[in-house]
């Protein structure tokens, strides 16, 4: 759901602005509520239209943030994505230079067990060579 706060564990930045939008949110609930239950005299403060514009506008902004928070966080997983990929090539490179092992020896080797396939923090499925998991960030 989008209206809740979500922690971005790559992103404090994602993270405080899903912070804001919550409160946005919370700020138009409470227009709303508070203009049916008629706290603090709101009625006599304002219409029923002002009401409704004004937790309509918090509301949006609420998720305008929320938006916001999510494309910064994927800004900074694909940053850290292609980090990641580079630091791998660079080890690639280190790997390549090493001299080859005999066949024979290489035949007697078993295959490493698959143990990429699922996020170990949340569980998601991910495709083969992706360093960063797409729900939650967590490196794989």
């Amino acid at each position: 759901m989008f209206i809740v706060f979500k922690r971005y564990t790559h992103s404090f930045l994602a993270t405080c602005i899903s912070v804001v939008s919550t409160l946005f949110y919370v700020l138009g609930g409470f227009i709303a509520i508070g203009y049916i239950l008629d706290l603090e005299g709101l009625r006599r403060d304002m219409s029923l239209v002002e009401a409704i514009l004004a937790a309509a506008v918090f509301i949006l902004i609420g998720f305008g943030a929320m938006k916001l928070a999510e494309r910064v966080a994927l800004r900074k997983q694909k940053k850290l994505a292609v980090r990641a990929g580079a630091s791998r090539q660079a080890a690639g490179g280190q790997a390549a230079s090493r001299p080859a092992q005999s066949h024979q020896a290489a035949s007697t080797q078993r295959p490493a067990p698959i143990s990429g396939d699922f996020c170990p923090k949340c569980g998601l499925r991910h495709e083969p060579g992706d360093a960063f998991c797409a729900r939650c960030g967590a490196k794989l």
